[in-house]
């Protein structure tokens, strides 16, 4: 548990972290998010470099149910990113307790969809080109923007390799678990944000989950891709802002409670 803010009298927000992530991947968005809440970043099973043996225990939903949990204090907003947001729609069909949450480019399969050979390869496709992504933008970071994409790639086979099937099959089985969630029950306000650059609700899956999730709202912002929240952190604090106070009000501080 990593305490990236503690503004008194703040909202208390908690942060979970995509696969082969790590809880300093929020660094950027809590910069402009600081002064505002009180932000705990956790360390997910999932982080980078781990062997996937937390798959043999638990499934996804049930580890941030878990950490949720662990919590000394229930949270006012629970932030997810791509994996770990589409385990937080699996832990909010289960019974998660939050006042708010936001997922940040999560994935899901509408139940109309057959699961097949041809979705497996388009997934993995997809997998592949995320970690691909996730590196180049690691580099862009690193003062390494225009890496050779020979260079790239082999980076990203290496890191496919490290990670192993175990990773893809675990993704793939999150994917395909959505689409027997029971999202119409949920009853806690959420805010989905995706862009049309981002695989995760492609091909009118954002529609779908709408329509699945009466709870939530699905915002398509026109230049958010999957890594918004590294790459465009002042514009998804401002989201994350306006969703916040829409939801649960005006924070009440001494002087607005008089």
């Amino acid at each position: 548990m990593h305490t990236l803010s503690a503004a008194e009298g703040a909202r208390s927000a908690v942060l979970l972290h995509g696969m082969e992530a790590s809880w300093r991947g929020w660094e950027r968005l809590a910069a402009r998010l600081g002064d505002r809440y009180r932000l705990t970043a956790l360390e997910m099973p999932w982080h980078t470099g781990n062997a996937y043996r937390w798959t043999r225990h638990r499934s996804p939903g049930g580890w941030v149910a878990d950490a949720v949990d662990a919590l000394p204090e229930r949270p006012d907003v629970v932030v997810a990113h791509s994996f770990a947001a589409s385990a937080t729609l699996e832990a909010l069909a289960d019974g998660l307790f939050a006042r708010a949450v936001v997922l940040l480019a999560p994935f899901y399969c509408p139940p109309e969809h057959r699961v097949s050979w041809e979705m497996f390869d388009a997934t993995r496709a997809a997998f592949e080109g995320l970690i691909t992504d996730s590196l180049r933008g690691w580099l862009g970071r690193h003062g390494k923007p225009g890496a050779d994409p020979r260079v790239l790639s082999g980076m990203a086979d290496k890191l496919v390799d490290r990670m192993g099937p175990l990773a893809f099959t675990e993704w793939f089985r999150q994917f395909t678990a959505t689409a027997g969630l029971d999202l119409a029950a949920v009853a806690t306000p959420t805010l989905v944000l995706t862009g049309p650059r981002d695989l995760g609700l492609a091909g009118g899956r954002d529609e779908a989950l709408a329509k699945a999730m009466p709870a939530a709202a699905v915002r398509v912002e026109p230049d958010y891709d999957h890594f918004g929240h590294i790459r465009t952190p002042a514009r998804v604090a401002e989201i994350i802002d306006e969703f916040t106070t829409g939801a649960l009000g005006p924070v009440q501080t001494k002087e607005t409670a008089r």
